[in-house]
């Protein structure tokens, strides 16, 4: 009956908790074995530090941003790991679990919010990321649409001409889909991309019509 139900929920809760916490500690070892360190804090704790400051001009921001810079390209390697990353399917399902039994936010465990750290770590150090620039073009090219929009996104936030050659690639040759989103990101560089134009003036002519506006 009712017992039962409650008996059975709270063994469900117990085991998605614990399954939760055996493979997130794995997963952060794994993550963390290798993040390079600036005064004992690694890249992770400086990006949660940074989000966390409550405005700019916040010793906690201005510390943190001084931080990953030192840390520097040494740091890539870390945030194209956290770029790069998606939540399984049975991650999701537990961490929705124990959020909707347990009534608790547990949203910092997704991918979603380590998605958002790495792309803080792009923009603090902008150009300087420019070494990261090919294994975003891989990224950009690959079949998934939200990896590959979150490597454009990136590459934005690079900026430069080094960022023209792999998103012209992409412009012409892909998907529809893929060809739009690079044309917007072209468009969003502005006076860096001029030697995009042709390439953009040549898809004013395409069949796309979503793909014409956009260029």
């Amino acid at each position: 009956g009712d017992n039962y139900q409650i008996v059975n929920k709270r063994l469900r809760l117990a085991f998605a908790i614990l399954l939760l916490v055996v493979l997130a500690g794995a997963g952060w070892r794994l993550c963390h074995a290798r993040e390079p360190e600036y005064q004992g804090r690694n890249l992770t704790a400086w990006l949660r530090r940074l989000e966390a400051a409550p405005e700019m001009t916040s010793p906690a921001w201005r510390e943190s941003v001084a931080a990953i810079r030192a840390i520097g390209t040494n740091g890539l390697p870390t945030l194209l790991t956290m770029r790069g990353g998606d939540d399984s399917r049975w991650r999701v399902q537990v961490v929705t679990l124990i959020q909707d039994t347990a009534n608790v936010d547990l949203s910092e465990l997704l991918a979603e919010a380590v998605h958002r750290r790495a792309r803080i770590g792009f923009q603090v150090l902008g150009r300087s990321a420019r070494p990261a620039i090919p294994r975003l073009a891989a990224f950009a090219a690959t079949s998934d649409p939200a990896l590959a929009e979150r490597a454009f996104l990136a590459m934005l936030d690079i900026g430069g001409p080094e960022t023209i050659p792999p998103l012209l690639k992409v412009l012409t040759n892909s998907t529809p889909a893929r060809q739009i989103l690079a044309a917007n990101y072209l468009g969003q560089l502005r006076s860096q991309a001029r030697d995009a134009v042709p390439k953009l003036v040549q898809a004013l002519s395409g069949s796309d019509v979503e793909l014409r506006a956009t260029a």
